[in-house]
């Protein structure tokens, strides 16, 4: 099980830089204008991911924390985020 909490960790870290890079530039056309996601919701995805990362080092070391839980839950939050800025707008037609 400790491959599930190094897997959710470095998922967890990677989408915590990515989320805070994300805040430091201005929005995109997709993120900004589509799906509304200003620096703030950027913000709290990082802080959501650094969150998300020690949980799953904790749940390395402490067998009381479910360590398939912990990866599912950054696999959630990971796929919530990623699509909703990298996707991009569907045509119409």
């Amino acid at each position: 099980m400790w491959l599930y909490s190094a897997f959710g960790a470095i998922i967890a870290f990677a989408l915590a830089i990515t989320a805070w890079v994300r805040s430091r530039r201005a929005p995109g056309a997709f993120d900004g204008d589509l799906y509304g996601m200003n620096q703030t919701i950027h913000r709290r995805y990082m802080y959501t991911g650094c969150i998300l990362a020690l949980i799953c080092i904790i749940s390395f070391f402490n067998p009381a924390i479910p360590t398939l839980v912990a990866f599912a839950a950054v696999l959630l939050v990971a796929i919530v985020y990623f699509t909703s800025f990298l996707r991009g707008a569907e045509s119409d037609d």
